[in-house]
């Protein structure tokens, strides 16, 4: 399953330092792939519903599952732009934050039975590429972006998991 694969891939480049900067560019890169197709999944959360919706009236609405598919897909664009960020840090490019990510923390407060602690993981991986994003690239800045940030991704991770599955597997079984 891919949360998985990128929570093992995390827990690699957390491992992997910044001895060897071959294996942060690539599992940066495959990690930022990796995000970008779970806004897919994220979205039919709401989507499943709303087709579910179309078959039986009863449902009401899909309030909660529109809040969970924003939520989701903001805190995996968070992900995006931490890995896309460790990416730019171990090739020595510079990297710049895309606007509205502050947005992302509101966004995944929304979410029904969200974890306070997944709330402050996103928040604390926004506020580190803010902060990032202003130095000079430099060994120190992959170190704190992997030490800082590491955690944080691991954390948001496992939250997606925690939320994406038990939620698709219950539109499923509608």
């Amino acid at each position: 399953m891919a949360p998985i694969r990128i929570a093992l891939w995390a827990s690699c480049l957390v491992l992997a330092g910044c001895a060897d900067l071959t294996a942060v560019r690539d599992i940066s890169s495959r990690l930022t792939v990796a995000s970008k197709n779970w806004n897919e999944v994220s979205a039919d959360i709401a989507g499943s519903c709303q087709r579910e919706l179309a078959l039986n009236p009863q449902i009401g609405d899909c309030q909660l599952e529109r809040k969970a598919s924003d939520g989701l897909i903001a805190a995996d664009a968070v992900l995006t732009e931490y890995f896309s960020a460790l990416l730019a840090a171990a090739t020595e490019t510079n990297f710049s934050i895309k606007p509205g990510l502050d947005k992302a923390t509101a966004a995944v407060a929304g979410i029904d039975g969200i974890d306070e602690a997944k709330v402050k993981a996103v928040s604390g991986l926004v506020g580190l590429l803010t902060k990032i994003a202003g130095e000079k690239l430099r060994e120190d800045t992959l170190r704190e972006l992997i030490a800082s940030g590491g955690p944080a991704a691991q954390s948001v991770i496992e939250g997606l998991r925690g939320l994406v599955v038990p939620r698709l597997r219950g539109r499923l079984d509608a």
